[in-house]
């Protein structure tokens, strides 16, 4: 901010973003029903229901491609906290092995 002589203007941005997002929230609850709802109850059989069928869901294991997203994402998350590398940009894996082995 200083090589381009603009001054601080965090401020000024956080409180516009508050004030847009909370517009935008009010009117999707006066959209969505807004104070109808709050006072709506809940059927007690319904209720009985829904929690029978929360109790007895069955959750399959998880299939191959679940399973290479996950160690994917785990090693990104590794590799960006522990070993500081800059996953963000093009070949960055590259350059950091490179960089590793030129460092030996």
């Amino acid at each position: 901010m200083e090589k381009i002589k603009l001054e601080y203007i965090g401020g000024q941005i956080f409180w516009n973003s508050l004030l847009g997002n909370g517009v935008a929230a009010l009117m999707a609850f006066f959209a969505f029903g807004g104070l109808r709802l709050l006072g709506k109850k809940v059927d007690p059989d319904m209720q009985s229901r829904v929690k029978g069928h929360r109790r007895c869901a069955h959750r399959a294991p998880w299939n191959r491609k679940q399973l290479i997203t996950a160690a994917a994402i785990t090693l990104w998350i590794v590799l960006v906290l522990f070993f500081k590398v800059d996953v963000a940009t093009r070949h960055s894996l590259w350059r950091y092995s490179l960089h590793v082995q030129l460092r030996r």
